[in-house]
């Protein structure tokens, strides 16, 4: 599965082993093609009234006075327009970051300041960095899932990780909505955090965390049986207030909000 349509609308940089970019991914590669998938599944998801309203009551819970104040006389909800209307006209730049050891950490937003009012907001000037090792898994889980039936374990395993990038993607994205309201010099606020019943891990602010909360009931997480290796199928499961995982049915089928659940997995271990 090759193509290259992607040139205009993506920028993808491939790392060294030190997380140094060193090229442009070429587009007619099957990576920068799965990425780009990925990466038109969350514009889709931008596009959904439904996360548009997510992003504008993420707005709401943002006291401009500790974030710049850039857009005081702007309603928020054109604050929120003005940042997704920005991302759907050209996508950050994108880091295949090949120096990454961790199969559990997906991918990360650093805030880059920026001086000017909010139309002056450069996508071009942030970034999202993906891990190398989850982009080599998709890649493997593509070729095989080429090959198969589209109703077998091979093809749902590939469209899980897509949908997992793809999440990752609106994940990066609400850290960087911080970035676009605070210029990129305030960090996230102590309020939005989320706590999971039972779970030994302190609730802390997580921006990402605290939009998929609001958008899923519950945010997204990597869910694997620990038997397995590294490139073993990957699920993107919302662990729910109650500490329960529910898989989600068809997350690759047209977006329909609030996804359809499955039954718990009480036998699968988490990872963050």
């Amino acid at each position: 599965m090759t193509s290259a349509p992607f040139s205009k609308a993506f920028t993808i940089f491939n790392t060294d082993e030190n997380g140094e970019p060193v090229e442009i991914m070429s587009y007619d590669t099957n990576a920068a093609t799965y990425i780009a998938v990925s990466i038109s599944i969350c514009r889709g998801m931008l596009r959904h009234p439904t996360v548009k309203d997510t992003f504008k009551g993420f707005a709401k819970d943002i006291d401009p006075k500790q974030s710049g104040a850039w857009y005081q006389n702007l309603p928020k909800e054109n604050a929120a327009e003005l940042f997704i209307e920005k991302v759907l006209e050209r996508f950050p730049l994108v880091f295949v970051d090949k120096s990454r050891v961790n199969p559990n950490l997906m991918a990360s937003h650093w805030r880059r300041g920026w001086g000017d009012d909010g139309h002056g907001f450069d996508t071009h000037d942030q970034a999202i960095v993906i891990n190398g090792l989850r982009v080599r898994t998709m890649c493997l889980a593509g070729a095989m899932g080429e090959k198969a039936d589209p109703t077998s374990d091979a093809q749902k395993r590939f469209r899980s990780l897509l949908f997992q990038l793809a999440v990752s993607f609106l994940h990066e994205l609400s850290h960087m909505f911080l970035t676009f309201l605070g210029r990129g010099k305030v960090g996230t606020p102590p309020h939005m955090s989320v706590a999971v019943d039972g779970s030994s891990e302190a609730p802390g602010p997580e921006a990402g965390r605290y939009l998929e909360t609001s958008l899923f009931g519950g945010f997204l997480n990597v869910f694997r049986d620990t038997a397995e290796d590294d490139d073993q199928v990957c699920s993107y499961l919302p662990t729910l207030a109650d500490g329960l995982a529910w898989e989600l049915i068809r997350p690759l089928g047209r977006l329909m909000l609030p996804f359809q659940e499955g039954g718990p997995l009480p036998n699968f271990a988490g990872d963050d």
